[in-house]
């Protein structure tokens, strides 16, 4: 039996273990993507609500008029929002196999 022959052997024999090898790859990419959706979402929260509290206070003492509430309220959830994909949800990438198994290597 020639080395070729032996390594289609064994790349046919191995098509289960292939199967288990992509399942437990998958696995780790899911825990990663909820470890990024978490970081993303405690980033988002932790610059979010004092920024909220601090526009509150700001607004309760000054009585900003609406317009300059609506802009305060949208600036606040624009850098919210870009210190959660900073944080975390810019890691965030659709499933491959390889990717996946250098990361755990």
């Amino acid at each position: 039996m020639d080395f070729k022959e032996k390594v289609r052997l064994a790349m046919n024999g191995s098509s289960s273990s292939q199967r288990q090898l992509e399942s437990s790859l998958a696995e780790v990419w899911k825990r990663s993507v909820r470890l990024h959706l978490s970081a993303g979402a405690l980033a988002f929260f932790r610059w979010a609500v004092p920024i909220f509290l601090v526009a509150m206070c700001i607004d309760w003492l000054v009585r900003l008029p609406a317009g300059v509430r609506g802009g305060a309220v949208l600036g606040l959830l624009v850098y919210s929002f870009y210190k959660a994909w900073m944080a975390g949800w810019n890691a965030i990438r659709s499933f491959n196999a390889t990717h996946t198994a250098l990361q755990v290597e």
